[in-house]
């Protein structure tokens, strides 16, 4: 998993712990700090990606040592550990920046929880792409999908795609024996300079009024779609599609400059899940191509394509 973690806790038995609870589930404790003072310079020592700290400790507590951390790195992820009867001292650290909070004593299961739910931005890695498309899809009683014609949308910047699913470990003699892995599909951002006219109308219900307005219907159902696309700079020129996607209503960025509002960009938040594939009795994520299978790829962004045999 390769993600780094900083234990901050005044009592050795309550590191002791924590670091117990993350080891067995595959996660590597990068350092330990005693009070917040050495937290901080841990902190700067190891550049974790998570920290877990705690509010009550000496000569440092735990709501300076976030403001400390925040000063060094402010979209560093923390997570407060408290007491029972600390709900002030929680809510003054949220207000300076910690991602959540755990209430002593600790159950390993929100542990974990709160590790994937914090982290989960940071595993998203932003990729150029281009040739982007997108293709409506129907979904079958069975699951299974069928595809329109696929429609190019310009103007798009980049992905974001994080795997959806939970890593369940299986114990025998006090050890992780084996790890079940679901695989639940990706989440993740789409970023365009502009959301085409024909997908928000295709997939997110848009309705087009006689005078040619876009009005948002706020009763319609997103549409499930196939996404094209291929990354900028891959040496490789692969080609992929995730086969059953839905949108959210895209948000818009945009800075002020010389008292004119300027739209920088619109993100569209994805999710894509499993089809089943009827030809191949198997529920199917996504798909990529290389120019070595030149009939497929020649082909990519004019249908869908579908496995027919393994």
């Amino acid at each position: 998993m390769g993600k780094r973690i900083l234990i901050v806790d005044d009592a050795a038995f309550m590191r002791m712990m924590i670091k117990d609870i993350l080891t067995k589930n595959g996660y590597e404790v990068a350092a330990e700090a005693e009070n917040g003072k050495i937290a901080i310079d841990k902190f700067k020592e190891v550049s974790p990606d998570l920290t877990l700290l705690d509010i009550t400790m000496p000569e440092l507590d735990g709501i300076q040592a976030l403001k400390g951390i925040k000063a060094i790195d402010p979209a560093a992820n923390v997570i407060m550990c408290s007491a029972m009867g600390q709900q002030a001292m929680v809510i003054e650290a949220i207000q300076s920046g910690a991602k959540d909070f755990i209430v002593k004593p600790f159950q390993a299961e929100r542990v974990l929880e709160l590790r994937r739910k914090t982290m989960a931005d940071t595993n998203k890695i932003r990729y150029g792409i281009k040739n982007v498309y997108y293709a409506v899809a129907t979904i079958a009683s069975d699951g299974s999908a069928t595809y329109g014609t696929p429609v190019p949308m310009p103007g798009a910047r980049s992905i974001s795609l994080s795997g959806n699913g939970e890593n369940t470990p299986w114990y025998a003699d006090n050890i992780v024996y084996y790890v079940s892995v679901a695989n639940n599909g990706y989440e993740g951002d789409l970023v365009l300079a502009k959301v085409p006219d024909p997908f928000l109308k295709d997939c997110l219900g848009y309705i087009e009024d006689s005078n040619g307005v876009l009005v948002e219907d706020a009763g319609a159902s997103p549409a499930h779609f196939a996404l094209m696309f291929q990354f900028e700079g891959d040496v490789h020129a692969k080609r992929h599609v995730l086969y059953n996607c839905v949108a959210s209503r895209p948000d818009v960025a945009s800075t002020t400059k010389n008292e004119a509002v300027e739209p920088n960009e619109e993100t569209v938040a994805i999710t894509a899940t499993t089809v089943y594939n009827t030809a191949i009795n198997k529920d199917v994520v996504k798909a990529c191509c290389t120019p070595s299978e030149a009939t497929q790829y020649n082909s990519w962004f004019t249908t869908v394509y579908q496995s027919t045999a393994l």
